[in-house]
């Protein structure tokens, strides 16, 4: 990890869905309240067509998302993330938490969980949009 902290910090209007596509299987780091919790990119891919000249013209890149899956337990809860990994280097970017399809929680599951102090639970994925 210490050449990691020799990167410097991504310029997240640079950031195009390109940049991601080789880190697709590598490991990312994702600081939330000061716990590290690891996830693997599992997932960057175009959220509009690449047809869409004008958008691109007019704010510089196309719209794109990507998503992590985490290992071991992590928190359900959204918020501004410190996400880094040795290629790349560490940028803030906003993460939504999504539940997978294989990860059923029950009406009384969902509500214990949200009124929990401790919300960390297995099978967490983190989606990022980047517009």
């Amino acid at each position: 990890m210490a050449e990691e902290s020799t990167l410097k910090s991504p310029d997240l209007q640079q950031l195009r869905c390109a940049t991601f596509e080789p880190l697709v299987g590598e490991m990312f780091n994702i600081t939330i309240d000061e716990k590290v919790i690891e996830a693997e990119l599992i997932e960057a891919k175009m959220t509009s067509k690449e047809s869409d000249k004008e958008r691109l013209r007019v704010v510089g890149r196309l719209p794109f998302s990507l998503m992590f899956e985490t290992k071991g337990k992590a928190p359900v809860q959204q918020g501004c993330y410190d996400v880094s990994n040795d290629k790349i280097g560490t940028m803030q970017i906003l993460m939504v938490p999504v539940l997978p399809a294989t990860v059923e929680k029950s009406v009384e599951q969902q509500k214990s969980l949200a009124q929990s102090d401790d919300n960390y639970v297995e099978g967490v994925n983190f989606q990022a949009i980047f517009s």
